[in-house]
Parts: structure tokens; C-alpha cells; sequence
């Protein structure tokens, strides 16, 4: 019983040092961020290569109109995930392909965040 006294603090230390050490997105352990700001145009544009160690993807249209999300390959049709104006898109589970964005018309400011 005695025991059970000295895990505790010792466990809430570990935890406490873990998430002072690491930022935590999405439930995983961050060890680097890349923050960029972009301006998707009518034409699908890639913005992020393929990374395969990505863990966390944050898409923010900033933008006054639509912006489509592809992953992989250039938006050719009407495929891809649509992020509205002010939305913003976060999956589960991070796509390790290349990130292509397009406007609906003219210009949109969009931000990615990166974690890997």
C-alpha cells in the first residue's frame, strides 16, 4: 500500500515533463511544426509534398470563397474535400500524400499546419 504513494507523483511528473517536452496534436506527439500560409488560385496547385512521417494536417481557408482540398494528384473534376470560407479542415489520421489546393474564383489565403 505504501508503494502506491511513490507511483503517483511519479507518474504525474512523467506526464507533466512529456507535455511540457512535446506540443500533442491529435493525440500524438508533435516533435516538429511547419506553418505556412498560401495562396490557392483557380488552378489546383500542390502546396505540401508527400511526407511520410506527417502525423497531423491542419487546412484553414482564410479565403473569401470555397477552397478544394486533393490529396496525391491536381483536382481534375469535382473531386476532393471542399473546405468552405472561414472552415477549416483536420483529419484523424494525416494523409501522407502531397496536399494540392484550388480556389473556387479568383485568390484564397489558405494556411497548412504540419506535424511530423
Amino acid at each position: 500500500t505504501h508503494m502506491t504513494n511513490y507511483i503517483k507523483p511519479s507518474i504525474v511528473f512523467l506526464i507533466l515533463f512529456l507535455k511540457s517536452t512535446f506540443s500533442m496534436a491529435g493525440g500524438f506527439a508533435v516533435f516538429k511544426q511547419q506553418q505556412i500560409v498560401v495562396t490557392a488560385t483557380v488552378t489546383s496547385t500542390k502546396f505540401m509534398d508527400q511526407n511520410t512521417n506527417r502525423n497531423y494536417l491542419l487546412i484553414q481557408n482564410n479565403g473569401a470563397t470555397n477552397v478544394t482540398v486533393t490529396f496525391g494528384a491536381a483536382q481534375t473534376g469535382s473531386e476532393g474535400i471542399i473546405i468552405p470560407p472561414g472552415g477549416s479542415y483536420e483529419p484523424i489520421k494525416a494523409f501522407w500524400d502531397a496536399v494540392y489546393l484550388k480556389a473556387a474564383s479568383s485568390t484564397d489565403s489558405v494556411v497548412l499546419i504540419e506535424g511530423y
